[in-house]
């Protein structure tokens, strides 16, 4: 924190002017990863056959924030407050993962998700006598993505002879902007608020079956299912003064 006070003194050393300068700065960061690649999973399929499978696990998460805040005031006859302004900003970003992998002689699976968040925001007001708030604004951003994915792929040599494989992907996304205008003691005196909203859906399988060396078939199935959203709203509000000094919204 970094603070100045200056004053301009008359006769008898009465303060007669100055100012007063001041900054805050704060900031933080966490940091966290997991990796494992040792252990075996067993798994046991419908036709009672059992693999055994080497898995790998990582997971990871991070988060940082930051302050930083300023503020000016003007000084008047006996150091008395007779303006100034004040404004800050602050940050926050997080991310976290995950992954999980297994693969045997005959079987893989893979699964992962993701996540992420950043928030932000931005305000200021300017100062009258006695350092009241006589207005000001402020605005923030806020967004927020997430993606899990799931992978399974199956083969086999014989007796049967087959290969599988099924994927699976979800992501949504949102997001949220507005600003506020103030007022006097910081009443909120009108705004606007925007969002957008995003899901997504994609799952494909496929199927190869051959049959068995000594009863021979082919069969060959596919299928992909993909599904989308996009959402987005915008929002506007002014408020006014009621009799008795209740606010409305209009």
């Amino acid at each position: 924190m970094h603070e100045a006070i200056s004053d301009t003194e008359g006769a008898g050393g009465t303060v007669t002017g100055g100012g007063l300068n001041e900054t805050y700065n704060d900031t933080a960061t966490d940091f966290t990863s997991d990796h494992e690649t040792s252990g075996s999973e067993t798994l046991t399929d419908c036709g009672g056959g059992v693999e055994t499978g080497a898995f790998t696990r990582d997971q990871s998460a991070s988060d940082s924030t930051s302050l930083l805040e300023t503020g000016t005031e003007t000084f008047g006859t006996n150091a008395v407050v007779t303006g100034g302004s004040d404004g800050s900003t602050f940050i926050q970003v997080g991310t976290d993962s995950s992954a999980l992998g297994i693969t045997g002689s005959a079987v893989t699976i893979g699964e992962s998700n993701s996540n992420s968040m950043s928030f932000s925001e931005t305000g200021g007001e300017s100062l009258g006598a006695n350092a009241a708030v006589t207005g000001g604004s402020d605005s923030f951003t806020w967004t927020q993505h997430g993606t899990d994915s799931y992978g399974l792929g199956m083969a086999s040599p014989g007796p049967d002879i087959f290969a599988l494989s099924d994927l699976d992907s979800v992501s949504d996304g949102w997001s949220d902007a507005g600003t506020d205008t103030l007022g006097a003691s910081d009443a909120i005196t009108g705004g606007t608020d925007s969002y957008t909203i995003d899901r997504w859906r994609s799952e494909s399988l496929s199927l190869h079956d051959q049959g068995t060396a000594t009863s021979p078939y082919l069969l060959i199935g596919t299928g992909t299912d993909t599904f989308t959203l996009h959402d987005r709203g915008v929002a506007r509000t002014t408020f006014r003064s009621c009799p008795g000094g209740e606010a409305a919204r209009g």
